[in-house]
């Protein structure tokens, strides 16, 4: 799912019952307001920021917006901005572009073609895969017909803003990354940190090559970055012993997580003092 600055402007809530009490109506469009300039780039709010929001009850002489509308819309908002985040991270899935899903235009506006649209989003899921080149200058640039009438087509705000974060992913992901594989003559395993393995990034396996589920590598980073950090306790013999799904055709170059994890087991037998086995 999509989602446009406007939107955020146009979004109404209902009242709830009138023996109910809503949320207190001027903060939520403070929030909102918030949100809206994220999405424009002139603020920050992150997806954690939204799901830990918390709004006061309506005074005593109103009864303010319906609670599970706000938290409704509030929980989508979250995962735009998290898929958002993945985006400029360079970690858009082929899976989240196959979930992506745009509202139809406005009365009286002309959206975009849906076939159109479909088809060029089925190249990006290409490849991101590695089966097709797409590069963001493509994305960028790429045009769609009016949709025909009769048919409302796609929203184009939402189409373009997702295009824009489909860019920003093959911008990142194309991007030279650091050289974390331990290499005779390069950095020692001892310098590594949490930002390392939070900035991180694996190619994709392709073709036919059986690749590591993203999301389960993902996790387990976030693991490793927590542990770096204090936050979580993993030990070298948890890293050498993890194991993660294979699919043939996507996720993660094996060889690439593997090298990485080795440095990683490295770099936690030392801070252990442990010494290494080979």
């Amino acid at each position: 799912m999509t989602l446009t600055p406007e939107d955020v402007r146009d979004v109404r809530f209902h009242r709830p019952p009138s023996d109910v009490k809503g949320y207190d109506e001027p903060p939520v469009d403070a929030f909102l307001a918030r949100i809206e300039d994220t999405l424009r780039g002139q603020d920050g709010i992150t997806a954690q920021d939204v799901l830990k929001v918390r709004f006061p009850p309506a005074p005593v002489d109103g009864n303010g917006y319906d609670r599970d509308e706000v938290e409704l819309f509030l929980d989508l908002v979250a995962t735009v901005l998290e898929k958002r985040a993945l985006a400029e991270q360079g970690r858009l899935t082929a899976a989240d572009v196959a979930e992506v899903g745009f509202q139809r235009p406005k009365p009286g506006a002309v959206g975009y073609d849906e076939r159109e649209v479909d088809a060029f989003l089925a190249r990006v899921q290409a490849t991101l895969r590695g089966a097709d080149n797409l590069t963001p200058q493509q994305v960028q640039a790429v045009e769609f017909s009016a949709a025909p009438v009769g048919r409302g087509g796609y929203d184009r705000g939402g189409v373009d803003a997702f295009l824009d974060q489909v860019a920003v992913a093959l911008q990142r992901a194309a991007a030279p990354r650091p050289q974390l594989v331990p290499v005779r003559g390069g950095p020692s395993p001892a310098a590594l940190t949490a930002e390392d393995v939070h900035n991180v990034g694996f190619h994709l396996a392709g073709g036919d090559r059986r690749g590591y589920d993203e999301d389960e590598v993902d996790a387990f980073l976030d693991r490793i970055e927590g542990t770096l950090l204090g936050a979580d306790t993993l030990t070298p013999h948890d890293v050498r012993r993890v194991r993660f799904t294979e699919h043939t055709g996507s996720g993660y170059d094996p060889d690439e997580v593997d090298a990485f994890l080795n440095l990683v087991e490295v770099h936690l037998r030392r801070r252990y003092g442990q010494k290494n086995t080979g």
